[in-house]
């Protein structure tokens, strides 16, 4: 598992399928879209912005995602 990674860089091609991703898009735009108020942050991440949604706020694509590092993510790291 993940405590068992040393501090290594990884690049993955086709590890989670784009249609699967492109729906997950989809939830968190129709989460936000739904809540009538702004939930996308720019200030999360000093070392390298982005603009995104806390996963943590919208529970399907939090289980959505949990389950794919532990079937995918993960053991395509410990190749």
């Amino acid at each position: 598992a993940a405590e068992d990674l040393d501090d290594s860089v990884f690049v993955g091609e086709n590890i989670l399928d784009a249609d699967e991703c492109g729906r997950m898009v989809q939830v968190a735009e129709t989460f936000h879209a739904r809540s009538g108020k702004c939930n996308w942050t720019t200030s999360r991440h000093y070392a390298v912005p982005t603009t995104d949604i806390p996963i943590y706020q919208i529970s399907e694509l939090l289980s959505w995602f949990n389950i794919q590092l532990e079937r995918k993510i993960f053991p395509a790291m410990m190749v």
